[in-house]
């Protein structure tokens, strides 16, 4: 499961990349024709160029925002907190395996384990 949540990152990340790229290029174009017709440029047309420029610049900004995120996001090691549980739970249950009195208690204060350890690694988390 976390190979196939590291590859769906990549994933999200390269196609982020890739419309970057492109909003860039697209940009560059947009720079290059308001240098080449510059004095064609009515003052309506003007304020139209100018507003899709102030646009695709804030989808430029934004998506930079998006991958920043996401690539600090895939530093973070996801933790899969139900099988810590588990994990944690099967210790618990085999060392007091040794005291049968003892695994009678666990089971009858076992929502309150559950809620001390979700009150614990929400913590961590």
């Amino acid at each position: 499961m976390e190979s196939i949540l590291h590859t769906h990152q990549e994933l999200k990340l390269t196609l982020r990349e890739t419309l970057l790229e492109d909003l860039l290029d697209k940009r560059e174009t947009f720079e290059q024709a308001m240098k080449d017709r510059e004095e064609d440029f009515a003052p309506l047309h003007l304020v139209q160029y100018l507003n899709a420029y102030t646009g695709l610049t804030k989808q430029i900004i934004d998506l930079q925002d998006q991958i920043r995120r996401d690539e600090k996001e895939a530093l973070v090691p996801k933790v899969d907190k139900a099988a810590l549980f588990l994990d944690f739970l099967d210790e618990q249950i085999r060392y007091l395996s040794r005291f049968p009195e003892a695994v009678e208690v666990m089971d009858k204060h076992f929502d309150g384990l559950v809620v001390h350890f979700k009150e614990t690694h929400a913590q961590a988390s």
